[in-house]
């Protein structure tokens, strides 16, 4: 009798013991530089990481390599624990919501960018890209990856982010659960992972200015640019990630972020959110096209909510609401 309960304990102590195991894999992850963050796999099988709140400077030094003026360092404090997606969004996850949402796959998915992609450089080998489902999507204006995450959070069952105002431009509800783009602060720290180098966790590893496309031997790990990419995009998550898990965060396709270009102050800053409502949208990270100076941390671009880019996508982040 003694020896059937005892048998009986051992498997229900080996059960409890392999859910508590499972539990831990679904809670955190162990990431490079021994970094463990938690993550949460969302009913639409997003993986997203959670970024702590933090300090961190923004901007590059005065004497980093190939920066630009409008990257005035200052000092950005993150107040909120935020949701980072591990990877850009995929063809396969946008093309599930053209599917949904339209009969058709737009035309710019096709033909037009890649004549876009051939008139810029002959030679581009955008087409492949765009029908292979693990690869970034592209081609995506701020505007369409607004209805995107909107479409996305009413799928999963989350409060909609963004609402579109008579005059056109949208506005962020910031007590949503749902799915929204980064801040370019949210974005930058997310990137940085707790580095102050150009590249998250590497310096340039070039000692000067070289204009067009050359090779930086300390980004060929880390990123997908115009030096290694053979002329397209890749599979997401295939070079190294950064220290908080996050793949891709240079290079392979620059990404949306929520913010109007704006220019920085020097003073030190809470949860800042960009300008107010101007002309352009800033993206970051670099691209797959794009030189080494572009994937640096703090390097800035931007352009119009309704531009179409061969080398433009976008990441998904979400707010952790307290209770």
């Amino acid at each position: 009798m003694l020896s059937k309960y005892m048998n009986i304990l051992i498997i229900r102590t080996a059960c409890i013991l392999s859910a508590l195991f499972f539990l831990s894999q679904l809670t955190s992850c162990q990431h490079p530089g021994g970094v463990k963050l938690p993550h949460i796999v969302t009913p639409s099988g997003v993986e997203m990481i959670q970024i702590p709140p933090g300090e961190f400077i923004m901007g590059s030094p005065d004497d980093e390599i190939d920066r630009s003026a409008n990257e005035e360092p200052h000092k950005v404090t993150i107040t909120k624990p935020f949701l980072m997606a591990k990877t850009e969004v995929t063809v396969k996850m946008y093309l599930d919501f053209v599917k949904e949402v339209r009969t058709n796959p737009p035309a710019w998915a096709s033909r037009e960018l890649i004549a876009q992609a051939t008139r810029c450089n002959k030679y581009y080998k955008l087409g492949s890209a765009l029908n292979s489902p693990d690869f970034p999507i592209v081609g995506v204006a701020w505007n369409d990856a607004a209805v995107f995450v909107n479409w996305l959070s009413k799928k999963d069952g989350y409060k909609q982010c963004y609402y579109l105002k008579d005059d056109g431009e949208y506005e962020w509800d910031r007590s949503c659960d749902g799915y929204r783009l980064p801040t370019e602060a949210e974005w930058e720290y997310a990137a940085r992972a707790g580095t102050t180098t150009a590249f998250f966790g590497a310096p340039r590893g070039v000692t000067e200015y070289l204009e067009g496309c050359v090779e930086d031997p300390n980004l060929n790990d880390l990123s997908w640019y115009c030096k290694n990419s053979d002329g397209h995009p890749h599979k997401v998550a295939t070079k190294k990630p950064n220290n908080w898990g996050l793949y891709d965060m240079a290079g392979n396709v620059w990404e949306w972020t929520w913010d109007w270009h704006y220019k920085y102050g020097t003073e030190p800053v809470v949860d800042p959110q960009g300008g107010p409502p101007g002309k352009v949208k800033i993206f970051r990270g670099g691209s797959w096209h794009a030189a080494a100076a572009h994937h640096r941390c703090a390097s800035r671009a931007a352009n119009s909510t309704h531009h179409r880019c061969f080398g433009i996508g976008f990441r998904l982040a979400r707010s952790v609401i307290q209770p």
